[in-house]
């Protein structure tokens, strides 16, 4: 009979081991899932008027611009600025990771019909 005060090498490591899945499988468990969006349960909440007359920043932006333009917005979100300066330049260039801000952004360049979409690529 095994001495369960004085086990072997072999039997702490198996014992070792169980607690070690046993752990993981309850933090597993009750661990949250990390949201891969983070922006998607309130994209909806950035959508905006591309052609509101309401904001300074961006009326500051369009006396900038000129309608030869190129225009890159990083981190565009739902359009905020890239929506309104494609409709006084000649392109936009938005790069959002959010797939849920990618979303609105594609729902309001159909909204100001001017604008159209070439496609997006995943830039890793």
């Amino acid at each position: 009979m095994p001495d369960a005060l004085r086990p072997s090498a072999d039997e702490a490591l198996h014992a070792w081991a169980a607690r070690v899945r046993a752990n993981r499988e309850q933090v597993d468990r009750f661990r949250e899932a990390s949201p891969t969006d983070f922006y998607a349960p309130i994209a909806g909440m950035f959508r905006s008027d591309p052609h509101r007359r309401d904001e300074p920043t961006l009326e500051l932006l369009r006396s900038l611009v000129l309608p030869t333009d190129t225009v890159i917005d990083i981190g565009a979100g739902g359009g905020r600025y890239a929506l309104p300066l494609a409709l006084v330049t000649r392109e936009v260039v938005a790069l959002e990771p959010s797939e849920g801000m990618r979303r609105v952004l594609q729902e309001g360049m159909a909204v100001a019909h001017r604008l159209r979409r070439r496609g997006h690529r995943s830039v890793s």
